[in-house]
């Protein structure tokens, strides 16, 4: 096990403007390929490095930390929650000093809850080779759109990212997220087929939940 070094720096180079959702594809085409099966990498927005040296998780990523947060719990590999997050840690902790953690309830915190629930219910987004290899799926609008999906046994999970400032709709080029659907949050249902269309709102993301 080890941090997901190149994935925390290609979602920051999409929020600062360097790279788009095409640089996101380019990341998973090598690092899927990279690593052995069994290999888990730690998918992060904030670890104790970033925090201390580079500012807070809302300084590095602003509009794009909850999508970054969606996909950083859903793709291949074990999410790390750094001290403070689910709380919407907001300063710099001293790196070798005690530095209390005012703990509160805060909307990230509830989207890690619903996040980390379906990981733990859906076979799919288990880790390792106990769950679904990440399957790139894609779509007609590449540099704003990352779609990807998993599948393990009965459970499949197909997630859309809109990696954009604007709302951004696209049909998907594989057949792997055909079947029927309900989104994580919106509790939309939603069918896929050869020529399904989604919208997706700027900075937005879906999870659509196969149903059973």
């Amino acid at each position: 096990m080890t941090y997901a070094w190149k994935l925390h720096d290609t979602l920051h180079e999409v929020a600062k403007g360097h790279k788009d959702a095409s640089g996101v594809y380019l990341h998973f085409a090598h690092a899927l390929s990279a690593w052995p099966d069994n290999a888990i990498k730690m998918n992060f927005v904030d670890n104790h490095d970033k925090n201390s040296w580079d500012k807070t998780m809302f300084d590095r990523f602003g509009d794009y930390l909850n999508m970054s947060i969606v996909l950083t719990a859903t793709a291949e590999g074990m999410p790390l929650l750094y001290s403070g997050q689910e709380a919407g840690l907001d300063k710099v902790l001293a790196f070798f000093e005690k530095d209390e953690i005012e703990w509160r309830k805060h909307p990230i915190g509830d989207l890690y809850k619903t996040l980390f629930k379906l990981k733990h219910d859906n076979q799919a987004l288990w880790n390792g080779n106990w769950g679904g290899k990440m399957i790139p799926v894609p779509n007609s609008n590449p540099k704003n759109v990352f779609s990807f999906a998993r599948k393990k046994a009965d459970d499949k999970v197909f997630v859309v990212l809109n990696f954009s400032d604007k709302e951004q709709t696209a049909t998907f080029n594989e057949n792997i997220q055909h079947g029927d659907y309900v989104e994580l949050f919106s509790k939309e249902k939603k069918s896929f087929g050869p020529k399904t269309i989604d919208t997706i709102a700027p900075y937005g993301y879906k999870v659509y939940v196969k149903t059973k």
